[in-house]
C-alpha cells in the first residue's frame, strides 16, 4: 500500500474550479475519444449526449443539436469512462511524459471531485458494473489500482497482481472481474476473497476490447483486424480484416465502423449470431453524408446514432425513417476564427488569426482589420521611438522569416530568416532577442537591420536583454554545477553563471511598463526537481544587488506554464488551470476565475489584462477584481461575439 501511495497524489480542487459553459456549434480540436450519455440509467434524467475529445473538453448536446463546451484540461484527454449510477465520468489525461493524471467529474455541475497524479501510463480506465469501483490499470509493475470514486481514496486491491492491464470488465455482481494484460493472457478473478479463479493465454497486443454476447465472447483490434474470440477459454473463433475499426456493443449486441478518410457513403456493421455461432458480419445501415476525417467514436440510442470523427466534428443519423441510405447530419458548424496569439501595445489590443492580423476599436466592442496574416502563429511588439510601435510576426518552433507589420500603414517588412527554429522571441526596446534550436541566442536591431549570434550553449529556453549589453539566458542544467540562469556582457563577451539552485528555467520577464532606467527586476519561472518534494517558483532578481527572492511558490513542478509581468503585477498559470498574479510589493495573490475555456497566453494593458484561450476566444479581465468582464469571439464574418 505504501507504494501505491507513493505514485498517486490526491489532489481536492476547490469549489472555484467550475467555471460556466458557453453554448455554440463549433466543433472539438481534435479527435473525438468518446461519444456517451446517461441514458437508461436509473435516478438520472439527463436526455442529453456527450462528446470528449483529445483537446481537453467536453460538449453536452441538447436535443435541439447546441453544443454547451467546457474545458475539463490543458493537457490531452486519452481515456474516458462513465459511472454506470451516477453523473459523473472519469478522465486520463497525459501530457505524452511525467504528467499523468485521472481525474473525476460531477456532470451536473461540471465541477472536479478529485484528481490523481500518477507516475506512470495508464493502459485502463472503467468503473465497475455498479459504480463501486474506479478501475485503473498501470503500465509498470505496480499494477492495477480499485479508486473510491467518491473521494478518490484507494481501496483494498487483489491479492493476485493484475499487471499491464488494458482491459478490465467486472461482473454485474461486481464479485468478480475479467481482465485482459497486454503481455497476452485473461484472467479471472474473485473480488471477494481477492483470489485468481482462472488464468488463460491470449495474443499479445490487443488495443479497444469490449465483452459481449452475455460476456461469452470477447472482441478486440490488432494489425488492421477485427479478432473474436470465446471469453472463458482465449479460442479465436473469428478474425476479419478492417482497416479504421471501431467497436460498440449495444443491447449486449456488436456493432463496428470502418470508415474511409473523407468518405461519402458509410456503413455500420453488426455481428451475427443466429443459432449460437458467430457468423461475419453483415450491414445493420448504411448513411448517406461526407464526414470530415474518419469516425473514431459513436453510440447507438434509441431510434439515432451519434459519431465524432478524427477531425472533431460531430453528426447525427435518424434511424426512424424508411430509408436504404439514411442521411448523416453534420451537428458542428464552425463560424468562429480561432484567435491564435494577442499583444497590447498601449491600450489596444492586437489579435492574431489563421488568416488575419486584428485590432480591438477603443471601446473594446469591435475588431478593425489590419492585414492579411501570410501563415505566422505568433505576435510580438516593438516599441521604437522615433517611428512608433511596430507588430512583429514569427512561428514558434519554426525556422521562418521574421516579419514586421508596420502601423503606419499596416504593411508587412520581412526583417530577417532565422538559422534555425525559434523557441521564443522577445521584444526589448527596438531589439529582437531569438532563441533558435534550443542552443543559439540571435539578437536583430530593428534601426540597423544587423542579425548576430550572442551566445551558443545548450538547454536554452528563452533570453531577454536589458539596454544593449546585459544578456540574460535561460536555460536547463545538464550538471550539478550548471546555472539555469547566466548573464552575458555582450560588448566584453564576459560570461557569468548567477547563483540560482534551480535545476530549470524556461521563462524571463521585465516588467513592461517600467521605464528603462526603472527597470530593475529580472523574473522568472525555475522548476526545482527534487525527487521527495518537486517545486515551482516565480523568481525575483534584482539586476543591481545580485539578490534572488521568490515571489510565489508552488508544490509541483511545471514545465510549461506562463508568465506576464505588468504595472507592479506578476501574472501567471502554473501547477493550475487557473490565471493567477502576485502584486510585486505586497506579494498579494489574486486568483481570476476562469471561462468555460482555459487561458493559454497572458497579456495586460493599462487597465485591462486579456487571457487567450485554449479554444481561440478571449477573456477581458479587470486586474484587480477576479471576474470576467467578457468573453469575445471573432466571428468569419468578423464580427466581435460577445458572451
Amino acid at each position: 500500500m505504501k507504494k501505491f501511495l507513493s505514485l498517486l497524489i490526491l489532489c481536492f480542487i476547490p469549489s472555484f474550479f467550475s467555471a460556466q459553459e458557453r453554448s455554440s456549434f463549433m466543433p472539438h480540436k481534435g479527435e473525438v475519444i468518446s461519444v456517451f450519455s446517461f441514458a437508461g440509467q436509473a435516478e438520472i434524467s439527463d436526455e442529453n449526449f456527450y462528446s470528449v475529445a483529445k483537446d481537453g473538453f467536453i460538449i453536452r448536446w441538447n436535443s435541439d443539436k447546441t453544443g454547451y463546451h467546457y474545458q475539463l484540461t490543458d493537457r490531452q484527454i486519452k481515456k474516458v469512462a462513465v459511472n454506470p449510477v451516477k453523473q459523473e465520468i472519469a478522465i486520463y489525461e497525459t501530457n505524452e511524459g511525467s504528467v499523468n493524471t485521472v481525474s473525476v467529474w460531477d456532470l451536473k455541475t461540471f465541477t472536479k471531485k478529485f484528481a490523481l497524479n500518477i507516475s506512470e501510463t495508464v493502459l485502463c480506465l472503467n468503473y465497475s458494473k455498479k459504480g463501486t469501483y474506479l478501475i485503473i490499470g498501470t503500465a509498470t509493475e505496480s499494477g492495477t489500482f480499485f479508486i473510491n470514486p467518491n473521494n478518490g481514496s484507494v481501496m483494498k486491491p487483489v491479492s493476485e497482481k493484475m499487471l499491464m492491464t488494458s482491459y478490465v470488465e467486472t461482473a454485474n455482481s461486481e464479485k468478480s472481474l475479467m481482465c485482459y494484460a497486454m503481455t497476452g493472457h485473461i484472467a479471472y478473478i474473485d473480488l471477494t476473497k481477492g483470489k485468481l479463479l482462472k488464468k488463460i493465454t491470449f495474443k499479445t497486443g490487443f488495443d479497444k476490447m469490449v465483452l459481449f454476447n452475455k460476456n461469452k465472447n470477447i472482441a478486440c483490434v490488432k494489425d488492421k483486424k477485427i479478432f473474436i474470440a470465446d471469453a472463458m477459454t482465449g479460442k479465436l473463433e473469428l478474425e476479419i480484416p478492417a482497416k479504421n475499426p471501431v467497436l460498440h456493443v449495444y443491447n449486449d449486441e456488436l456493432y463496428y465502423f470502418d470508415s474511409v478518410q473523407f468518405a461519402k457513403t458509410h456503413s455500420l456493421f453488426k455481428f451475427d449470431f443466429s443459432d449460437g455461432i458467430i457468423k461475419n458480419p453483415v450491414i445493420a445501415y448504411n448513411f448517406n453524408g461526407k464526414v470530415d476525417g474518419t469516425i473514431s467514436s459513436f453510440m447507438i440510442t434509441e431510434g439515432k446514432v451519434f459519431f465524432g470523427s478524427t477531425k472533431g466534428e460531430i453528426y447525427t443519423v435518424d434511424l426512424n425513417t424508411e430509408n436504404e441510405f439514411f442521411i448523416v447530419n453534420q451537428i458542428t458548424n464552425n463560424n468562429i476564427k480561432r484567435v491564435m496569439d494577442i499583444v497590447f501595445v498601449d491600450d489596444d489590443l492586437y489579435m492574431l488569426t489563421e488568416d488575419s492580423i486584428y485590432k480591438s476599436d477603443e471601446n473594446k466592442e469591435i475588431v478593425i482589420r489590419l492585414a492579411d496574416n501570410p501563415g505566422y502563429t505568433n505576435i510580438e511588439k516593438i516599441i521604437d521611438e522615433k517611428t512608433g510601435a511596430k507588430i512583429v510576426l514569427w512561428s514558434k518552433d519554426r525556422q521562418c522569416t521574421v516579419s514586421m507589420l508596420d502601423l503606419r500603414d499596416n504593411k508587412i517588412k520581412e526583417l530577417y530568416t532565422s538559422k534555425g527554429q525559434i523557441v521564443s522571441l522577445k521584444n526589448c526596446s527596438n531589439i529582437i532577442i531569438d532563441v533558435e534550436n534550443s542552443s543559439v541566442v540571435n539578437r536583430y536591431n530593428i534601426n540597423t537591420g544587423l542579425y548576430e549570434e550572442l551566445y551558443y550553449g545548450s538547454g536554452i529556453q528563452d533570453a531577454v536583454i536589458k539596454g544593449d549589453v546585459d544578456l540574460y539566458i535561460a536555460k536547463s542544467c545538464s550538471n550539478p554545477t550548471d546555472s539555469p540562469l547566466v548573464y552575458v556582457n555582450t560588448k566584453t563577451h564576459e560570461t557569468v553563471q548567477l547563483k540560482i539552485d534551480a535545476n530549470l528555467i524556461y521563462n524571463l520577464a521585465l516588467d513592461e511598463t517600467a521605464d528603462e532606467k526603472d527597470n530593475k527586476y529580472l523574473y522568472a519561472i525555475a522548476v526545482f526537481e527534487n525527487d521527495a518534494k518537486p517545486s515551482t517558483k516565480i523568481l525575483k532578481y534584482d539586476l543591481k544587488t545580485k539578490a534572488v527572492s521568490a515571489v510565489q511558490s508552488f508544490s509541483s513542478a511545471d514545465y510549461s506554464g506562463d508568465l506576464y509581468v505588468s504595472s507592479g503585477y506578476v501574472f501567471n498559470k502554473l501547477c493550475s488551470s487557473l490565471v493567477s498574479s502576485v502584486t510585486t510589493q505586497s506579494k498579494k495573490v489574486t486568483t481570476y476565475k476562469r471561462s468555460y475555456s482555459l487561458a493559454s497566453k497572458i497579456a495586460a494593458g493599462t487597465d485591462n489584462v486579456v487571457f487567450l484561450n485554449y479554444d481561440g476566444s478571449l477573456s477581458w479581465i479587470d486586474a484587480k477584481n477576479p471576474e470576467i468582464v467578457a468573453d469575445w469571439y471573432i466571428t468569419v464574418d468578423e464580427r466581435v461575439l460577445e458572451y
